[in-house]
Formats: structure tokens, C-alpha cells, sequence
């Protein structure tokens, strides 16, 4: 089922982080379909060991920096 174009995987409490996504269901990277946002990872999914997403209980607010830095990802910061 489409949900949206931003990984819910941001919200979950199995994420660990980096550029293509690493989680406890998928510790090498998280598929494309869910981690592109276009499938919500509810339900089971081929190869997640029995781990499906789970709200991580708590609403952080990163930074862009700390978000780049979450996903191993360069920020270009522009002053407008």
C-alpha cells in the first residue's frame, strides 16, 4: 500500500541509520520500497526476520545537521 515519498523508517524504533537505511529487520539495508516511503512496513516483508515498523514512542526534532548526520549524508547549508 502507497503511504507517502518519506520513510516512515525515521519513526520506528528498530532504525539505526545511514544513507540507504539500516534497521534491525534489515541490518544490511533496508529495501527500496520501504525505505522510499512507497510501502509502509506494517505487515511482514520478505526477509525482515519477524520485525515489522513500530512507532519509536518519542518526537525528536532534528536539526538538518543531525538529520545528515543520521542518514551519512553531506548538507550543503545555505543562508537566504
Amino acid at each position: 500500500m502507497k503511504r507517502s515519498s518519506f520513510p516512515t523508517c525515521l519513526d520506528c524504533k528498530y532504525f539505526r541509520g545511514g544513507k540507504v537505511g539500516t534497521c534491525d529487520a534489515f541490518p544490511e539495508h533496508i529495501p527500496e520500497g520501504i525505505w522510499s516511503g512507497k510501502f509502509h512496513h506494517d505487515k511482514a516483508f520478505s526477509g525482515d526476520h519477524g520485525i515489522c515498523f513500530q512507532p519509536s514512542g518519542t518526537i525528536e526534532f532534528l536539526s538538518v545537521d543531525e538529520l545528515a548526520k543520521l542518514l551519512n549524508i553531506s548538507c550543503k547549508r545555505r543562508d537566504f
